[in-house]
């Protein structure tokens, strides 16, 4: 008896389902779209990780010397806090801005470059954009 009502049930929401939704590109974009963004949202924060850490920690590691007068005792000390802090900041926006386009873009664009924040060069990366 459960079967037979189970069997209808189905059998009646199939056939009152627009054509539209019966193709098979339809039925697996959802899936696609799960697929986007458990693979984009973890890979994008790691991407994001090394390439924030990386683009700030080289930007920040130039910055800092001129900000601190320059010459020998501002590139001594200007330097290393830079790297230092261009690592811890761009790291952790980096983390937060690759899981979040991992996330909006996995859903519209799913298993993209763009949605595991890989396109571009490397270095060429702006933890702080978020887009």
């Amino acid at each position: 008896m459960k079967k037979a009502t189970a069997i209808l049930l189905m059998t009646l929401m199939v056939s009152m389902a627009p054509a539209s939704a019966c193709k098979m590109d339809n039925v697996l974009d959802p899936i696609k779209s799960i697929l986007g963004i458990a693979i984009g949202a973890p890979v994008g924060a790691v991407a994001g990780l090394l390439r924030g850490a990386t683009s700030k920690g080289v930007d920040y590691s130039k910055s800092f010397p001129d900000e601190l007068g320059g010459g020998h005792v501002g590139t001594l000390l200007g330097t290393p806090i830079g790297f230092v802090t261009g690592v811890a900041t761009g790291g952790v926006t980096g983390v937060l801005n690759g899981l979040v386009t991992g996330i909006r873009t996995g859903i519209s664009d799913p298993l993209s470059k763009e949605s595991m924040s890989i396109t571009g060069d490397f270095i060429d990366y702006d933890p702080y954009d978020f887009d």
